[in-house]
């Protein structure tokens, strides 16, 4: 993947400031610890502080027919309770697919709303189920012309197979 211009790569401590709040968050959410000892932190660059792609892979073992999806699904609806708990006003679409370097991805967006109803910031949230690992990249931005910048570089993306 090709970082854009103007973009920086992430330190691993910033990295892990930023896991460890979301993991803060998600587990007041559920009600019990979330573990991310199989989580593998791969990309993370960022334009600012508002503009942010991260990437990561996790060993995930199927049991059954559609549980990658279903459990796709149940994160999501855990981030949106996760903003909804924080006072966060939120609006998602649903979950469609897109075909990148001949992977599909499932992707949805879920967008922080402001008091007054204006977006403030989106995230992207693209996963795939690649080799027993489930793989994500989320891009937060704040623009279409950020949120462009993301995704040229994102698909454009070449993957090992």
């Amino acid at each position: 993947m090709q970082i854009p211009a103007g973009w920086t790569i992430l330190s691993s401590k910033e990295v892990n400031r930023h896991e460890d709040k979301g993991k803060e968050l998600l587990t007041e959410t559920i009600g019990e610890d979330i573990g991310f000892e199989g989580l593998k932190n791969l990309l993370h660059f960022q334009k600012d502080r508002f503009n942010i792609f991260q990437s990561t892979a996790e060993p995930f073992t199927i049991e059954y027919e559609g549980e990658w999806s279903e459990n796709n699904q149940a994160l999501k609806e855990v981030i949106i309770e996760t903003y909804n708990n924080q006072g966060i006003k939120t609006k998602s679409t649903a979950i469609r697919k897109e075909n990148i370097d001949g992977l599909t991805f499932e992707v949805y967006d879920i967008s922080l709303i402001d008091p007054k109803g204006k977006v403030v910031i989106t995230q992207t949230m693209y996963s795939s189920l690649i080799n027993g690992y489930d793989f994500g990249a989320n891009m937060t931005y704040n623009s279409d012309e950020n949120r462009d910048v993301m995704l040229n570089a994102w698909r454009n993306s070449k993957f090992k197979k």
